[in-house]
């Protein structure tokens, strides 16, 4: 007979649980056959020990199994899935998937519902993101796919995630990597790779989380039969040269027609590359870095994108003002406070944290400096997009305190620290 309290004994003494004890625990929790202080006993015990790869990878796909499985990967076995974690901005990944489109690799994106531009432009647009599975059959290879997230996938997982963010266990890369991949195996996902962003203002906060991070995940899709990638990056500023919804449309546009900043090209290409070498691991990179340019400069990858654009139906709307933000002082730009960016980009409507909330498409920010450029005293360093005129004055104050800028020159850094 097995209890809970056996289990929470076992995990306090840093033992192994059996696949039965697992399967045990999994019914128990998901059927509410656990009380408060026991599960809450058990999950920290998971933090603060650890977990096993075996215990992991059994309790993922025991999770994943809590609700309906659905394989919109039956399709395509070679159907990729991008997902980022606390970091590339969701025109990063329109850029991808119409390069991959675009070269015949069929690519998607899970929205969740209440982040990210993607969902907010289709809820102005009036299109709503396909739920039926069935009917983006015939899309799958020659259209961009971008899918609502399903209700019923890995239930379990949900209610797992708020326990641990209610108890301050939500920072465990062992318990993130479940997680995720519990929600991947849910949807029947065969290939996926993960950007796993690290930072004081990111959701893992150092280099040493990110790499455990990537490790459990690389090795958990090895466990469990799956094309797993993960790429490493840094937090110190925003990617490229726009935040917010329309105007990050109309960089990807432009970095689709070949002009890319550093860093989005730098990502693109990266990222690129490490989705081409799970479709096909015999590749090289030079190779894949070859498609990806080919199908940029050919104009086919924009093709895809404008399709895209014309089948969710967006009007390209504007914001009512275009305020220039000049420095006060001369220097080097040494940092661009991401959350002071986000705060900023909420309080003018440019960003929602719920799916209820207002959300003006046409605002944004836009920056005209970036780390280590050289700024003269009331040059411009960018523009703030925004409708409320009483706001401007105020927004222009936040867009100057997100900008750190040093007297000493600032060296460029790679945002991108490591791949697995």
């Amino acid at each position: 007979m097995i209890y809970i309290r056996d289990l929470i004994r076992k995990k306090r003494n840093k033992e192994e649980l059996t696949d039965e004890e697992i399967d045990f625990f999994i019914e128990k929790y998901f059927n509410d056959g656990i009380n408060n202080e026991q599960i809450s006993a058990l999950v920290t015990l998971m933090y603060v020990n650890g977990l096993s790869y075996r215990e992991m990878s059994h309790m993922t796909l025991k999770i994943s199994e809590t609700g309906k499985i659905q394989d919109i990967y039956k399709f395509s076995n070679g159907i990729l899935d991008i997902h980022p974690i606390g970091g590339i901005e969701d025109k990063i990944i329109i850029i991808l998937l119409s390069i991959c489109t675009a070269l015949g690799y069929p690519a998607i994106k899970i929205v969740d519902r209440e982040i990210g531009f993607l969902d907010r432009i289709m809820d102005k647009g009036g299109y709503k993101l396909e739920t039926d599975f069935e009917k983006i059959k015939e899309d799958i290879t020659k259209n961009i796919i971008i899918i609502e997230e399903p209700e019923n996938i890995a239930p379990l997982e949900r209610k797992l995630y708020k326990l641990r963010n209610d108890i301050a266990c939500n920072d465990s890369p062992s318990l993130i990597a479940i997680s995720l991949m519990s929600q991947k195996i849910a949807m029947g996902v065969k290939n996926v790779i993960f950007d796993i962003t690290y930072g004081e203002r990111a959701y893992v906060k150092n280099i040493k989380e990110a790499r455990e991070l990537a490790k459990y995940l690389v090795q958990m899709g090895k466990d469990l039969s799956k094309g797993v990638k993960c790429i490493i990056t840094e937090m110190n500023e925003p990617i490229g040269a726009k935040f917010g919804n329309i105007l990050e449309l109309e960089e990807a546009e432009r970095a689709l027609s070949g002009e890319m900043d550093e860093d989005v090209k730098e990502l693109v290409y990266t990222l690129g590359n490490c989705m081409l070498l799970l479709m096909e691991p015999s590749s090289k990179k030079e190779d894949n870095i070859n498609k990806i340019e080919e199908v940029i400069k050919s104009g086919k990858a924009l093709e895809v994108f404008n399709n895209y654009i014309e089948k969710i139906g967006l009007v390209h709307e504007k914001a009512l003002h275009v305020v220039p933000v000049l420095s006060p002082f001369e220097g080097y730009v040494s940092e661009i406070n991401v959350s002071m960016v986000r705060v900023l980009a909420k309080n003018i409507n440019a960003i929602r944290y719920y799916k209820d909330e207002y959300v003006s498409i046409g605002t944004g920010l836009e920056f005209t400096k970036k780390i280590g450029d050289k700024v003269e005293k009331n040059e411009i360093i960018g523009y703030i997009h925004i409708d409320n005129e009483s706001q401007i004055e105020n927004s222009i104050n936040a867009f100057l305190d997100a900008f750190v800028i040093s007297n000493k020159k600032v060296k460029k850094a790679s945002r991108i620290k490591e791949i697995y």
